[in-house]
């Protein structure tokens, strides 16, 4: 009976305790719940202040902005206010001196026909006292003196024509044809790749290397293509530059007679080859400079002077080219009683910038002038090579410059100098005319000087002086655009009006 009442009591203790235990858990979830709501309203508050503090600061920019954009306006409102009153200004200007050209104008034309009338008076009177009228007085008069003036200048000029042809062309018949009789030296042709003959077909492969390692270093060092085909017992080293060609064909040469070709291998061999080859030209200067009968140049200039042992024009080599230019300005300069060893070395070096063009910027007489200047050249040679492609006529200050350019012409239009292929030869001058032809202003047009000048004669009804000008500007493009051609062309745009009347 005890036990029960003890187990009733027990439970009795335990409902009561359950019973405050969940009272207490309601008790904190109610305090957690409403801390939660406090610290929710804090950071709800806290965003709206900040989204307050956004808006604000967003409200002041644009209106910073808006206030910019009022003053850049009302700014430019004013430059366009100016503006406006600066052009009322001169439109005003314009009106006052307008009417100000309208007056002299008037004035002009009262004062022309007072003149006129007293003109008209004039001849009246002097019609009344010579009895024949002012026309038949004036073309009587035009008659008498463009007769006599007629007369007098055919004589004068008959005699001195005469005198001149008969002592120029004796002159520079002699001149010439004794400096070219002394003077020829035959022409020697070159083309832009080189063959190489192999023992046989199996080094091809060696010159190829793994996965093409040897051609690749070959060409690169050389700056030469090696083309490797199905010729038997050949291949071919193909490039533009002739000092490249010559010392890739001589580091072939060596290494096909070695056997040895490897990366490290061909590096030593063109190097090898390259001081090979700037030897020979040395040696070419310097046997240059003996044939002409020189003292020795500079070291720059010899060895610019020995580059152009391996450089060609037309199939002309330029080295020889100029010894026959050399010779032929020291035969000239002592036809005419000229130093005779400043012509020879003004015409040996007159090419000189061939060797140096792609060193430098513009053409090769530009770039020699300039190469020699820097090396100490004396002003008289500079000249020469600067201005040796320039149109020279006798009254040009420096005779030795007329003897140099006159030396060049000869050597390079001489027969047998330089050969070209003569179909090519006359598509370009064809091609050449007809790009003249195309134009309606021009009458008639004609390349001269194997197509180193372009001389075309424009109709004079359709074509003005300044058009001319124009003219010669496009003729200029078009030919740069459509024609392929050596050297440079001079065009000569020619406008003449004639007036023929028969005396009878």
């Amino acid at each position: 009976m005890n036990n029960l009442w003890i187990e009733i009591g027990f439970f009795i203790l335990a409902a009561i305790g359950l019973t405050l235990w969940f009272a207490w858990q309601r008790k904190s979830l109610e305090v957690q719940r409403e801390q939660t709501l406090l610290e929710t309203k804090k950071r709800s508050e806290e965003y709206l202040e900040e989204g307050r503090k956004k808006l604000e600061e967003f409200t002041r920019l644009k209106e910073e902005n808006y206030r910019e954009k009022e003053e850049a306006l009302t700014h430019r409102e004013g430059l366009i206010g100016l503006q406006l009153q600066g052009i009322l200004e001169q439109e005003t200007n314009l009106k006052q001196r307008q009417e100000r050209l309208d007056e002299r104008e008037a004035d002009l034309a009262f004062s022309r026909k007072n003149l006129n009338e007293e003109i008209e008076a004039w001849r009246k009177r002097l019609s009344q006292t010579a009895g024949i009228s002012v026309e038949d007085a004036r073309d009587m008069l035009m008659r008498e003196v463009e007769k006599s003036a007629a007369n007098d200048a055919l004589k004068l000029s008959k005699r001195i024509l005469k005198n001149a042809e008969t002592s120029a062309k004796e002159q520079a018949t002699r001149i010439l044809s004794a400096a070219i009789q002394r003077c020829a030296i035959a022409h020697t042709m070159d083309i832009d790749s080189s063959v190489i003959a192999l023992p046989n077909d199996e080094i091809k492969g060696r010159i190829i290397g793994r996965e093409g390692r040897n051609i690749k270093a070959f060409e690169n060092q050389t700056g030469v293509t090696v083309l490797v085909d199905d010729s038997p017992n050949t291949i071919i080293l193909s490039g533009l530059d002739p000092i490249r060609r010559e010392i890739a064909k001589r580091a072939m040469l060596t290494m096909v007679k070695d056997g040895r070709i490897n990366p490290t291998r061909i590096e030593e061999v063109v190097n090898q080859s390259a001081q090979q080859v700037e030897e020979i030209g040395m040696e070419s200067a310097q046997d240059a400079i003996h044939q002409v009968g020189l003292t020795l140049l500079p070291d720059p200039i010899m060895k610019m002077l020995g580059r152009l042992k391996f450089r060609y024009s037309y199939s002309q080599n330029i080295l020889s080219h100029s010894i026959e230019v050399a010779h032929l300005s020291g035969l000239l300069a002592g036809e005419l009683g000229l130093n005779i060893t400043l012509a020879k070395r003004a015409g040996l070096l007159h090419d000189i910038g061939k060797a140096v063009t792609h060193e430098t910027e513009g053409g090769h007489a530009k770039a020699g002038a300039e190469f020699l200047e820097r090396n100490m050249e004396s002003p008289e040679i500079v000249e020469c090579v600067a201005k040796h492609h320039d149109s020279v006529t006798l009254s040009d200050p420096s005779p030795l410059l007329c003897i140099v350019a006159a030396a060049d012409a000869v050597s390079a239009a001489r027969p047998g100098a330089r050969l070209e292929n003569m179909e090519t030869y006359i598509k370009r001058l064809n091609q050449l005319e007809a790009i003249g032809k195309g134009l309606p202003a021009v009458d008639r047009c004609f390349a001269l000087q194997a197509g180193r000048e372009f001389r075309v004669f424009v109709k004079p009804e359709q074509a003005t002086d300044e058009q001319c000008s124009m003219l010669a500007k496009y003729l200029v493009t078009k030919i740069q655009d459509e024609l392929q051609y050596p050297g440079q062309i001079r065009i000569t745009i020619i406008r003449e009006h004639r007036c023929e009347i028969i005396a009878e």
